[in-house]
């Protein structure tokens, strides 16, 4: 059952200063699971983003209790690995726990971005990390958006104090299966055709060909991933 969030979620906030623990509890009979978060403390003025996107877009989060909000103001930070929202009654910006989270997704640009949380560890170690989702069917593709700060040369930020460091954009990105578990691909032809029976690989052969496919853009990679799975 979808819900909409601007009638079925009210941030019931209490907070310190020092970055104590929120939570969000519906307005309506919503029971089921609550969201945990906590007030997000804006990251330093460093040139580049630690956000994929700056800018607040809606977005659809699932939860794991099953419940779908709709219409949720969301950022993705890719820094610290982090789905971020917003509180409009009380003026916040806050740190959605993961432990509520099954994926979000959010168009841009005229396209479906879907993120999905999973376990990047083992069975015996749980690493929750958000993955962007380009294919599921036998083997995921997926992607793991990583921004990570560098040394740079010195500069003065936006409000004037020195700094040295920078925001700068990683992508990586992986082939998952249930008995493999995630595995890094680089966007080659080596790297998918490691995957392929001979007669798949002749005719992917062929389409690059026909094409003029790039597989350093993985949207090339995940129209062949389509195609594959077009043919079962």
């Amino acid at each position: 059952m979808k819900i909409k969030l601007t009638y079925c979620l009210l941030f019931l906030v209490f907070f310190q200063l020092n970055n104590e623990k929120v939570m969000a509890q519906p307005q309506t009979d919503w029971d089921k699971e609550k969201i945990i978060a906590k007030q997000f403390l804006r990251d330093p003025y460093l040139d580049g983003s630690s956000f994929i996107f700056d800018d607040w877009v809606n977005g659809t989060i699932a939860l794991k209790s099953g419940e779908i909000l709709e219409d949720v103001p969301v950022k993705y930070n890719g820094y610290h690995d982090e789905l971020i929202s917003y509180n409009d009654l009380y003026y916040i910006t806050i740190q959605i726990e993961k432990e509520t989270v099954h994926s979000f997704e959010y168009e841009l640009l005229g396209n479906r971005n879907y993120f999905e949380l999973r376990n990047f560890g083992d069975e015996d170690k749980l690493n929750l990390q958000y993955f962007q989702v380009y294919y599921e069917g036998d083997i995921d593709f997926v992607c793991r958006p990583i921004i990570k700060k560098i040394n740079c040369s010195p500069y003065r930020d936006i409000t004037g104090i020195s700094r040295n460091e920078e925001f700068q954009n990683d992508f990586r990105f992986f082939f998952y299966t249930d008995e493999e578990g995630f595995f890094p691909v680089k966007l080659r032809r080596k790297s998918l055709f490691r995957y392929l029976q001979k007669d798949q690989k002749r005719e992917v052969k062929r389409l690059l060909r026909q094409n003029n496919f790039d597989l350093k853009i993985h949207w090339d990679l995940l129209r062949q991933l389509n195609y594959l799975s077009n043919q079962k």
